[in-house]
């Protein structure tokens, strides 16, 4: 896809199976959004606001999450393997089978 959606609100917003591949998040407000099945791959999510975000079965894989907020998220079967979350806040996420950095799937808070 690779758009530009810096500092981009989208707040609540329904974005399930959004294809949002290579796409500019970074700054971005995310928090109760329906990511369900959305594919971040390759995105740059960078200081982005995923607060309270379902998450579930989103593809991360790849995508830079540096320093990025996912307190309280719902990351059932979210897939994060070759991510990079340095510095990000997982916070009271909800883990079940979630792909981790390291390609193994996790029903715990592994970062």
């Amino acid at each position: 896809m690779d758009a530009d959606l810096k500092y981009a609100d989208i707040r609540f917003t329904d974005l399930t199976g959004a294809d949002l591949r290579y796409a500019d998040l970074t700054y971005a407000y995310l928090n109760y959004a329906d990511l369900t099945n959305a594919d971040f791959q390759d995105a740059d999510l960078a200081n982005a606001v995923l607060n309270y975000a379902d998450l579930t079965n989103a593809d991360f894989q790849d995508a830079d999450l540096e320093d990025a907020t996912l307190v309280e998220a719902d990351l059932k079967f979210a897939k994060f393997s070759g991510a990079t979350v340095t510095d990000a806040n997982f916070d009271d996420t909800y883990w079940h089978e979630t792909m981790w950095t390291d390609g193994v799937r996790y029903d715990t808070n592994q970062a």
